[in-house]
């Protein structure tokens, strides 16, 4: 099962349009991952809009997006947040007024990239787009979080389960209603219990910065920090068949817009508190079990189950190193600080982990990699620009594709080694058992057709006649021919008259038709 990825940037719509198309890709997407701090090109610049949305396909249903502003007034800082069924949402004010900048859904995946109706669209901005194909499944639930704690099972969401889940929030009660209020968002990553991370921040700002704080740690998949506490907080508890289970252990009692992006059909791993380290250079990091051909990096700049002061995070992206596929993005605030130096964005298209401090419009960049290599048990970064005094632990989402082994049949029963009486009597079997994969669950006529051509043919090879027509008699004996597991086809002769001429050896190769 092939896996593929491809992160490309390109500029938003400067005015609304319903046929905005994004080419390059070189493949048709399956799902497609936005995010952007709202920068117009690589660097730096005072405030943030920040937006981080995904789409599965057409319809509301298949789009969600988060977006938050900060802006540097001259009358201070203000912040405010919106949530909407759009794969690109984003938000900005002047003053107390906000509006909608960007808000765009998807149109159609298409051969080399994808179609968006960008229905608002005030000032193009510099967006990263991780598009995914090939065998990749890519679904999502939509839901509003439980207004009471503890075990939330959400079954039969999904078509398949999810090797994947990316959880995220905007922290909304309503869709896409003005003045949301302060920033309060929420980013995880998962692939099981013992693999999440999330990383959340919020901030206050109605003048100068208040209430600025950030939480990114492991073993969480929703974490929103809100004066030194937990605000909406959450882990996961399994990956099911058709759906996925969360804990909650801090909720409100109005339920949150939340969206769970599910990955499936690709090898999937979380790096859940991955360390920087204290000097500029290459680390390793291992532990995914597989080569990957992609990540997806969140961090939220803390250590350990915390929660800090000051806003800090950024997301990044790599894909193809050989093509220098990589891109960050950025943002952080300070709690308390004086307009203007308090509120700053970042973008690169050379790094796919970066954590700075707020600078207004020359933020400090604490720390930045890019992606060295992908490995055969994980990756190694290249750590570019290292603060020593600042510690962090990023989550590290890492896909590739999942070596297919083809299945293998093996021919048992009562028929091998039979004498012609007892092939006469009836009853024989021949039973086929799959090794390294599963029949059909029904086996239907075309099915059963196949198999009896299949083994007719071998027979043929075999050169006796009489074995040809007790197999030729099975095809009007369709019940003869049964599923008795997953992995195994019993198939049963009847009872007639053979005159074999001598020993026969058949040769079978099962119809792939068979096989799910």
């Amino acid at each position: 099962m092939t896996v593929q990825s491809k992160l490309i940037s390109f500029m938003g719509a400067g005015a609304p349009d319903a046929t905005f198309s994004v080419t390059g890709v070189g493949f048709v997407p399956t799902g497609i991952i936005f995010f952007t701090a709202g920068h117009i090109s690589a660097g730096a610049n005072s405030s943030y809009v920040f937006g981080f949305g995904a789409t599965v396909g057409v319809g509301a249903a298949n789009n969600f997006g988060v977006g938050g502003v900060e802006i540097n007034l001259a009358g201070g800082v203000f912040s405010r947040r919106n949530t909407d069924q759009k794969c690109i949402h984003m938000v900005t004010h002047s003053g107390a007024l906000e509006s909608i900048t960007a808000s765009a859904t998807l149109v159609s995946f298409d051969a080399d990239g994808f179609t968006l109706d960008y229905s608002v669209a005030t000032f193009s901005r510099q967006m990263f787009a991780l598009c995914l194909g090939g065998d990749a499944v890519l679904e999502m639930d939509q839901y509003t979080t439980p207004t009471a704690t503890g075990a939330d099972v959400r079954a039969g969401v999904f078509t398949a389960q999810p090797d994947a889940l990316i959880y995220f929030t905007g922290g909304d009660h309503t869709l896409n209603i003005p003045a949301q209020g302060a920033i309060s968002h929420s980013f995880g990553m998962a692939t099981a219990a013992a693999d999440q991370y999330a990383m959340g921040f919020s901030s206050l700002s109605t003048s100068n910065p208040t209430g600025a704080q950030r939480s990114g740690r492991a073993g969480r998949v929703i974490s929103i920090p809100l004066a030194g506490a937990d605000w909406l907080a959450a882990d996961l508890t399994s990956i099911d068949a058709t759906g996925h289970t969360v804990n909650w252990t801090t909720i409100n009692a109005t339920g949150r817009h939340i969206c769970a992006l599910a990955i499936s059909g690709v090898n999937a791993k979380v790096l859940s508190d991955a360390a920087k380290i204290a000097t500029a250079g290459t680390q390793g990091y291992t532990g995914a079990g597989f080569t990957p051909e992609s990540g997806l990096f969140f961090t939220g700049s803390m250590v350990g189950t915390g929660i800090g002061s000051d806003l800090r995070a950024g997301f990044g992206a790599a894909t193809d190193l050989s093509t220098s596929e990589v891109g960050a993005a950025a943002f952080a605030t300070a709690d308390g600080d004086a307009w203007p130096a308090s509120v700053s964005r970042f973008h690169s298209v050379t790094r796919g982990v970066v954590m700075m401090t707020d600078g207004d419009a020359t933020p400090t960049i604490d720390a930045a990699a890019n992606v060295d290599s992908w490995d055969a048990d994980g990756m190694t970064l290249d750590w570019l620009e290292v603060d020593p005094a600042l510690a962090f632990s990023f989550g590290a989402l890492l896909l590739g594709s999942v070596a297919v082994t083809a299945p293998s049949v093996a021919l048992t029963g009562t028929l091998a080694g039979a004498t012609e009486a007892a092939m006469a009597a009836g009853g024989l079997t021949a039973i086929f058992t799959l090794t390294g994969g599963i029949y059909v669950a029904t086996l239907t006529a075309d099915h059963k057709t196949a198999l009896i051509d299949a083994m007719y043919e071998s027979s043929t090879h075999a050169n006796d006649i009489q074995l040809q027509a007790a197999i030729a008699a099975l095809r009007l004996l369709p019940a003869n021919i049964v599923r008795t597991a997953s992995d195994v086809v019993t198939v049963t002769f009847a009872a007639s008259s053979y005159d074999l001429r001598s020993d026969a050896l058949i040769g079978f190769v099962m119809p792939e038709s068979l096989i799910a």
